[in-house]
């Protein structure tokens, strides 16, 4: 009986890992441009609209006028301008889902690589330490800079 009551609340802790991480980086979303921002968002013309043109430029830039080819980096800086503006929000939650994409990632690399390549252990356990090791993935302070800046 227990044991049903633990598999029915297991389906709940990754969306609860999420929404903890969520609530986590809420406090970022005040935060401002940082230095290296200048040259990805604030200064970059190309993000300003959604034109033919600029489309075209993002994936077949003229030689010598990009330093670094991220067509897929302008373009969905593009459209967080388009949707925000120039304000630091929407581009602190791009960053917040990314983040959060990345956890949901992870959680699903290292099961799915303790159900194919884990040994004994069943499914239940590879679940719980796929929440494990997501859990200390999102909460490492490391990815504080990443994810608020």
């Amino acid at each position: 009986m227990a044991e049903k009551a633990l598999n029915r609340l297991s389906c709940y802790r990754l969306p609860l890992l999420v929404l903890l991480v969520a609530v986590l980086y809420l406090p970022s979303l005040k935060n401002g441009y940082v230095g290296w921002d200048d040259a990805v968002i604030r200064s970059n013309q190309a993000i300003r609209s959604l034109s033919i043109d600029n489309l075209v430029e993002m994936f077949m830039p003229p030689a010598g006028r990009m330093a670094s080819y991220q067509p897929m980096r302008s373009l969905v800086f593009a459209l967080v301008y388009a949707a925000n503006g120039s304000r630091p929000f929407g581009f602190l939650v791009l960053n917040i889902l990314l983040y959060i994409a990345n956890i949901l990632l992870f959680y699903k690399l290292v099961k799915y690589l303790l159900q194919t390549h884990g040994g004994r252990g069943g499914a239940q356990q590879a679940e719980n330490v796929a929440l494990a090791a997501s859990a200390v993935f999102a909460f490492h302070p490391l990815h504080v800079e990443a994810v608020s800046w």
